[in-house]
């Protein structure tokens, strides 16, 4: 079974009402694209002191940089080594924004889901079978 970074304060508190369509909105799903970006490409290239620094203060807290580090090595061990980024999936359907991103490996591809805050920091991250 693929290892699992679950930070429950992401989804945990997110409604099944869709966001208002406003510019903000627009603008946090923006940031968290990027955001998300730089996260994989951190955690791709081994720089996961960086990848850390895109988490929330809470995030940051539950989740330190060996925890982090363990988690993507977990998903390389199960999946393969690294090859490639996919293109990403913005998603607004809940109050907060998320982005899924197909990401290749060796034997299989990983679906990594990033959810962001309004600031634009992750509040949490999800490997799964792409």
């Amino acid at each position: 079974m693929l290892p699992s970074l679950i930070a429950a304060l992401a989804l945990q508190a997110m409604p099944a009402a869709p966001m208002p369509d406003h510019g903000s909105d627009d603008r946090a799903g923006q940031a968290c694209l990027g955001r998300s970006q730089a996260l994989i490409e951190h955690m791709a290239h081994g720089r996961f002191d960086l990848a850390h620094q895109t988490f929330s203060p809470k995030l940051a807290k539950a989740v330190s940089v060996q925890k982090l580090t363990q988690n993507w090595q977990g998903v390389e061990k199960t999946a393969g080594g690294y090859r490639d980024v996919g293109q990403a999936k913005l998603s607004t359907e809940h109050r907060e924004p998320m982005v899924t991103t197909t990401v290749a490996f060796a034997r299989e591809p990983i679906a990594v889901s990033v959810v962001c805050n309004g600031a634009g920091q992750v509040e949490g991250i999800y490997f799964r079978p792409g």
